[in-house]
């Protein structure tokens, strides 16, 4: 799959457990820990911190190897995307008429003048035209 548009999206939408799964998996560790703790993951910081220390599950970081996990910024702030300027669900788009063409004009035509000339009575042919010539006007 695309690694690079996979990211770009999780950034657009702001979606940081995707980018931290997304760093974890195409090996970026590091930046992944970094990711997550700087926005707050702490669960996720702490379960690729022992990724990158190679430790298991039961066992608990001490200060020595919590000093060699990269370093994050206490002043860093969670990276959004900006608002739109215009929100477009509160508005409703504009719509342009649509004119019938020269071909549903000829088959409504021909149903008015098929049906005058009958006295009212249609035939099968006037009938389907008449059809033909509502479903084109809808």
């Amino acid at each position: 799959k695309d690694v690079h548009s996979r990211f770009h999206n999780a950034l657009y939408l702001g979606d940081v457990p995707a980018r931290v799964q997304l760093l974890a998996q195409v090996g970026q560790l590091p930046l992944a820990y970094v990711c997550a703790r700087t926005h707050g993951l702490d669960h996720g910081a702490m379960a690729l911190a022992r990724l990158l220390l190679g430790l298991s599950d039961e066992q608990s970081l001490d200060a020595e190897q919590a000093a060699q996990l990269p370093p994050t910024s206490p002043s860093a702030q969670l990276l959004l995307p900006p608002p739109p300027i215009t929100r477009a669900h509160d508005q409703n788009w504009p719509l342009l008429t649509v004119s019938q063409g020269m071909f549903a004009n000829a088959l409504a035509a021909a149903a008015a003048a098929g049906g005058a000339q009958s006295g009212g009575a249609r035939t099968s042919s006037s009938s389907s035209a008449a059809a033909a010539a509502a479903a084109a006007a809808a």
